[in-house]
């Protein structure tokens, strides 16, 4: 099984819909998917891999994101901002369980 982070479009499996933002976990190989465009990002268990995926992603998915792992945006609207809030989160919450 592999995990999968839906960046654009719908991704629907055992009836079940991903929408962008979403990790889905399959036995398929999502990225043979991403003819003309990146609909999926595989991600890994290395938290620098997974920021990588932030920057292609919309902000309607990085808030779905953000809501997905229950990171407060408090007041980040803009794109950089979304991402900069959730880059910090994560870091703070690994310096948690790393102590």
């Amino acid at each position: 099984m592999a995990k999968y982070r839906v960046l654009q479009g719908i991704y629907r499996e055992d009836g079940r819909t991903y929408t962008p933002g979403q990790v889905v976990e399959t036995k398929m190989d999502l990225s043979r998917q991403n003819r003309g465009s990146r609909k999926y990002e595989r991600v890994e268990n290395d938290p620098v891999e997974q920021d990588n995926v932030l920057g292609p992603m919309t902000v309607l998915a990085l808030r779905a994101l953000a809501a997905e792992e229950g990171i407060d945006l408090e007041t980040a609207t803009k794109k950089d901002e979304i991402i900069n809030t959730i880059k910090s989160e994560r870091a703070e919450r690994e310096n948690q369980r790393a102590d």
